[in-house]
């Protein structure tokens, strides 16, 4: 089967697929809509030949035209972090900023082209979709996100680490971010019984600074820049479960 007609069988699945069938022209002129399988079958057609096609990259001012040639690669997101500072060099947050190219989909692999080195290259499939957080916040293929200074713990216990495995991530003066970002939380739950009444007091620690009992469920409240509050809220909320009763006096939370 030629590419042609694998493209106008997936275009008669597609329209059965909506519910109807229907008869549409088709013209073989200077391009055909590659998409699906058919654009794997185009790729695999070309790998491991010296095969090239033509492929004009059309924008405003002109259209620039490469022989490309197709290749087995990596799909390059650069992207860069640093700090944030206002005007009396107080710091902010930090900045994430870099683009990201356009990824075509096949119906096994994902691609997309290297104008620099004219290639077409063919990558591991599911980049497109590994990636989807990063397509979903760029704009016109740019990214540029300022992180404020309360969301850094989130931002290096989920955030960082996925860059880091799916991007081409530079770290600029890391060293000026680390200090505003608080050590893990550790949580520590003290269980006691008195007059017939389950007793639990809840802790947290970071580092040298511990947190407890009715201290811990006010401040759990609050904003602050240097501790994880989400996590707390959510250690508390799990506690509030099975003991939902409070009482500031004693520090605990307790039910019978």
């Amino acid at each position: 089967m030629t590419l042609f007609e694998q493209n106008m069988r997936e275009k008669e699945v597609a329209s059965r697929t909506r519910g109807r069938h229907y008869a549409e022209e088709y013209h073989i002129g200077k391009s055909i809509l590659l998409y699906g399988e058919a654009l794997d079958r185009f790729f695999d057609s070309m790998r491991n030949t010296e095969r090239s096609v033509e492929f004009i990259l059309k924008d405003y001012q002109e259209h620039q035209k490469y022989f490309l040639t197709a290749n087995d690669g990596r799909f390059p997101v650069p992207l860069s972090v640093k700090p944030e500072y206002d005007l009396e060099n107080d710091f902010l947050g930090i900045r994430l900023k870099g683009k990201i190219g356009i990824i075509f989909r096949g119906m096994i692999n994902d691609y997309y082209i290297n104008c620099s080195k004219a290639e077409f290259v063919c990558v591991k499939d599911g980049v497109a979709h590994s990636l989807q957080p990063l397509i979903g916040i760029a704009k016109d293929g740019d990214i540029d996100v300022r992180i404020g200074r309360q969301y850094l713990p989130e931002f290096n216990e989920k955030m960082l680490p996925y860059l880091r495995e799916h991007t081409d991530l530079e770290e600029e003066k890391m060293e000026e971010i680390l200090p505003f970002i608080p050590p893990q939380p550790e949580f520590t739950t003290y269980l006691d019984v008195e007059d017939n009444m389950i007793l639990c007091r809840p802790e947290v620690a970071y580092g040298g600074q511990t947190y407890s009992g009715s201290a811990l469920l006010q401040s759990s409240q609050e904003k602050d820049d240097y501790r994880n509050i989400e996590k707390e809220r959510d250690y508390i909320d799990f506690l509030l479960e099975f003991f939902p009763n409070d009482s500031e006096k004693e520090q605990v939370l307790f039910t019978n």
